[in-house]
């Protein structure tokens, strides 16, 4: 058998070998500093006001803070720091007697331990860490770059452990490279853990992508923490899971563990701070607003020190068990929330309690990321590993899976749930369903042996068709890896498969494989013949976003090749113009824009919740008032002539104009969500508003034999009513098949019996319900009998309107 993808064409994965470096990073989003605000209220999203008034002395806990170090001159940790250890410079005063001489050159550390046990002395305790009084020991790994080994990291962990420390929090991390299997700082981490240390890791910053789950929050019993917005979303850079091993133990494990704050959490600010803006209130320069899975880990040191302080007889597995099992289920997806937001209130309850048999099933949900939805056509199987955490031995438990959707599903009939880590595999397979209709599959699997609120692990999958392929032209300035929220999305709410391309030379029969095109003129010029297949791409019923730059009215020059964006504009009524805008302090700040700064947002289904708009270093968009299909959607200086975003109906495609590439850069959202503007909402707007016109292809695959033997065609395709089918044989020129292919809802197959050798062309038209037609075409050898037929890799897909 050949089977030819019309996407990928088998591309080959690359190894970025520089990021397998020895080195550990900060999992604060780069450049995050905090605007001059107001800080939220008192922890509210964590419940911590509910414990404002327990009696909780935690003096007796002793939390290792695995960082950057601490500014012990900030008043809110006098008497705290028990010990200071420098692997970076080594230094370090072990001697509390006359006070502990630690530092912090970055001011990162300061802010992690003044979450876990700020006093709040300076801000007469309006504010305080999560465990005040809890006893510090600062352990500097990180430079003032925030730079560090793993090899210092795994040996600060040793450190800590040989010291006494209860806990240890680490806000830092780097990849989890499982091929690697030996990660130092993971090994050290589960020896901690071994000799009785509970160890809490941020999650890292590297989402929405799935699989980004830093080391060590990747290690089974390290409790790995995300972050989630104040309006109980999951923050947009918070690491996602699952983590995915292919050595024991293998599977797909549910990761992050828990989640907790992570924008804008009020925290000490040391005066070495090199990033961290103060806050404009009467406190001076002590206190700063922090953003980060850095800023979520601390608070879950410190709720893991005020239960041990509750009851010192916990080992950390009971207290990963407390702090997992009082967390609110927020109904995120597992691989974003774990169990979900940490209740301090609930947690303390549990620990103080006399029953602490606990159980934890995780993930809580199914299906879940990566996934989300499941392709119709889809023969892979998707595996999950369900973890049971049980502090007590439970034996052995059944499983049972609803009637309603054993069919799709395969797991072991029983697993033995120990004291510890259990776990089981569960597969699903949908193997290419007889049906084109989107469909809704429901049902639950249940564990027999578990307590009654613990067994039920609810299944809720959607199967839905191929959404489209879309590219991102990296030639033109272009880069996936700012653009992940972007693509990520395009993944999930529609099933688009996303990829980037050189498109230096556009070629309009690459092109027609796709449906969406994405292209920002920032480097290459394009030959008339490339601008004509872009309009084609468009006119035939694909989505083409347009992204510009910037034009520096001073200078009077745009930092992208703003004339071949206006050529591939103009026929469709609009063009940007010699007007910059969005001009920030540096090329990844900007300005906001929209209905609270006198612009106009017009109602239109890419603008349904979004008010204002955030953008960096751009260029307005001029639409033509006698064009009839083309439409500003948000205006500055609210005229036709300086457009934000703009769009135009063309054929049986759209055009999409961004003023600036930074609406769709990740670290720009990441902005416009600290500016409270709606960049995100817009985003996911812009997702689901792109459907495409006309058939969509998903695949096309050719058993093949020799002469004299069938070969079998078949093609994966949607929004088809119909597929005829051409086979013409090149060396006589004549046509040797012409039929229309039997269906089989989006399957439509074919097959031809060659009666002599040599080259062949294949071509299928098909045909949606509005009589508009794609044509794939491809060439291929039949060689004479008993050998076997070549398949070309070059596929022509071309359309006509």
């Amino acid at each position: 058998m050949r089977r030819t993808n019309i996407c990928h064409f088998q591309r080959g994965l690359a190894t970025i070998l520089c990021i397998l470096f020895i080195f550990a990073i900060p999992t604060q989003p780069p450049n995050s500093s905090p605007t001059l605000v107001e800080p939220i209220s008192d922890h509210e999203i964590i419940n911590h006001h509910m414990i404002k008034n327990q009696v909780v002395n935690t003096s007796d806990v002793l939390v290792a803070v695995i960082d950057s170090g601490l500014d012990a001159n900030h008043p809110d940790f006098e008497g705290q720091i028990v010990g200071f250890k420098d692997y970076v410079n080594n230094r370090d005063d072990m001697d509390p007697s006359d006070g502990i001489s630690s530092y912090d050159d970055n001011g990162h550390g300061t802010m992690v331990a003044w979450i876990i046990a700020g006093s709040g002395e300076l801000c007469d305790k309006r504010y305080q860490g999560i465990a005040p009084g809890a006893r510090l020991l600062i352990i500097k790994v990180l430079d003032n770059r925030l730079r560090g080994q793993k090899e210092d990291i795994a040996s600060a962990i040793d450190f800590a452990t040989r010291n006494g420390a209860n806990v240890i929090c680490m806000s830092i991390g780097g990849g989890f490279f499982e091929f690697l299997r030996n990660d130092p700082v993971i090994t050290a981490c589960e020896k901690a853990i071994d000799n009785g240390v509970v160890v809490i890791a941020s999650a890292g910053n590297s989402g929405p992508s799935s699989n980004t789950i830093n080391s060590p929050a990747a290690s089974i019993p390290v409790i790995g923490v995300g972050a989630i917005m104040p309006n109980n979303i999951t923050a947009p850079f918070s690491s996602r899971g699952p983590v995915s091993r292919e050595y024991s133990p293998i599977g797909n494990w549910p990761k992050p563990d828990v989640v907790a704050l992570g924008y804008e959490v009020f925290t000490a600010r040391g005066k070495n701070s090199l990033d961290q803006l103060p806050i404009n209130d009467a406190w001076g320069k002590n206190y700063t607003l922090f953003s980060g899975t850095s800023a979520a880990a601390p608070q879950v040191a410190g709720l893991a020190a005020l239960i041990l302080e509750e009851n010192r007889d916990l080992d950390p597995l009971e207290v990963k068990a407390i702090i997992m099992d009082g967390a609110d289920d927020l109904g995120l997806d597992p691989q974003e929330q774990g169990m979900g937001r940490i209740n301090i209130t609930r947690s303390m309850e549990i620990a103080r309690s006399n029953d602490l048999d606990i159980v934890v099933v995780t993930p809580r949900r199914l299906l879940t990321i990566p996934y989300y939805r499941v392709f119709i056509a889809s023969t892979v199987t998707y595996n999950f590993t369900i973890q049971v955490i049980s502090t007590y031995d439970i034996g052995k438990t059944a499983i049972n899976i609803d009637d309603d959707i054993e069919e799709y599903i395969q797991c072991q009939d029983y697993i033995y749930v120990k004291k510890g880590y259990s776990n089981f595999t569960v597969s699903f397979r949908f193997g290419g369903l007889e049906s084109n209709v989107e469909q809704h599959i429901a049902g639950v699997i249940t564990l027999e042996g578990l307590p009654p609120d613990k067994r039920e692990i609810p299944v809720d999958i959607n199967l839905v068709s191929f959404g489209g392929r879309a590219a991102l032209d990296r030639s033109s300035g272009i880069d996936q890896t700012k653009s992940q929220y972007f693509t990520t999305l395009m993944r999930r709410l529609e099933q688009y498969d996303v990829f980037t391309e050189d498109l230096f030379q556009l070629d309009s029969d690459y092109m027609e494989t796709l449906d969406v095109l994405i292209i920002s003129s920032q480097v290459e010029n394009h030959s008339d013949s490339d601008i004509s297949a872009i309009q084609r791409f468009a006119e035939r019923g694909g989505t083409l976003i347009v992204a510009g730059g910037y034009f520096n009215t001073t200078s009077n020059k745009a930092d992208f090749n703003l004339y071949d964006c206006n050529r591939i504009l103009n026929p469709f009524g609009l063009h940007f113009n010699y007007y910059g805008i969005g001009e920030g302090i540096d090329s990844q700040h900007g300005l906001l824009y929209g209905e609270d700064y006198n612009d106009s947002i017009i109602e239109d289904e890419l603008t349904t919740n979004v008010s204002n708009l955030y953008v960096a270093w751009g260029t307005t968009i001029h639409v033509d008032e006698n064009s009839t299909s083309a439409k500003a959607i948000v205006l500055n200086e609210q005229d036709n002539e300086h457009a934000i975003i703009a769009k135009s109906r063309v054929g049986n495609g759209t055009v999409i104009a961004l003023s600036s590439y930074s609406i769709i850069d990740d670290l720009v959202l990441y902005r416009s969500i600290q500016e409270n503007a709606d960049n995100n909402q817009f985003l996911q707007n812009l997702v689901n508003s792109i459907i495409p016109q006309g058939p969509v292809v998903y695949d096309f695959i050719i058993d093949s034999f020799d002469e004299n033997t069938y070969v079998n065609f078949t093609v994966i395709a949607f929004n088809s009513v119909q597929c005829e089918i051409i086979v013409y044989d090149i060396e006589s020129g004549n046509t040797v098949v012409q039929s229309v292919m039997n269906s089989s809802y989006y399957r439509f197959s074919y097959s031809f019996l060659p009666k002599s050798k040599g080259f062949y062309k294949v071509t299928f038209i098909l045909t949606d319900a509005l009589s508009r037609k794609r044509i794939m075409s491809s060439e291929f050898w039949v060689f004479p009998a008993i050998a076997t037929i070549e398949v070309s890799s070059i596929i022509i897909i071309s359309s006509i309107i």
